[in-house]
């Protein structure tokens, strides 16, 4: 059970949008001469330092400090392994270039009105 509430909370702050203070402002309307209580919150911004903890201890072979990333080079191998071949170093760390930079990330979250969100939780 300790263990499930500590990961919410994890989420949570990795979320954000945890109320951290809420003030009440009471002001007659100029308009209506009525009494009208304003409510404010403040909230905190998502934390992305709570997903990266997250990952690096749950997927340790990914994300860890550990972690080793694997390089495959194909298309070398004239079927002779005991003849060393040159390798055009140039066209290899293109190839190596183009594969890391075609990592696609999401585009941000956006609300029904088609607004984009951006580091901050707003409730309507």
């Amino acid at each position: 059970m300790a263990a499930a509430r500590a990961m919410a909370n994890v989420r949570r702050v990795a979320d954000g949008g945890i109320v951290t203070k809420v003030t009440t402002r009471k002001f007659r309307d100029p308009e209506t001469g009525q009494i009208v209580e304003e409510v404010t919150e403040d909230r905190t911004p998502p934390d992305w330092r709570a997903d990266a903890w997250y990952l690096e201890r749950q997927h340790r072979h990914h994300y860890g400090k550990d972690a080793a990333i694997a390089v495959e080079i194909t298309g070398l191998d004239s079927g002779d392994t005991t003849q060393e071949e040159r390798v055009d170093l140039g066209a290899l760390a293109e190839r190596l270039n183009q594969t890391l930079f075609a990592v696609q990330y999401p585009d941000p979250p956006e609300l029904e009105d088609g607004s984009v969100v951006d580091a901050e939780v707003i409730d309507g």
